[in-house]
């Protein structure tokens, strides 16, 4: 038997999932099915709020081509 690092719950060590680094805290880096099911949902929840601005940005930015990099370089000194 194994340990949740999140809820401390029992379960068997092949059930456990490892956090991406990322994504671990202070002393949790392997959890049970459930809180994985938990963190994925909170993950997703997350990316849900991130959507609106990506795709605000990208309206923003179509049509627009790159600045190349010289042109910024250029920019940059002139401000100086």
């Amino acid at each position: 038997m194994a340990k949740c690092d999140l809820c401390s719950g029992d379960c068997a060590a092949h059930e456990l999932a490892q956090l991406l680094t990322q994504y671990q805290a202070a002393g949790v880096r392997d959890v049970c099915p459930a809180c994985r099911r938990w963190a994925d949902k909170t993950k997703g929840e997350l990316l849900a709020k991130i959507a609106p601005k990506m795709r605000a940005a990208v309206e923003a930015r179509k049509g627009a081509p790159p600045t190349p990099w010289w042109r910024r370089g250029l920019s940059a000194l002139s401000a100086t």
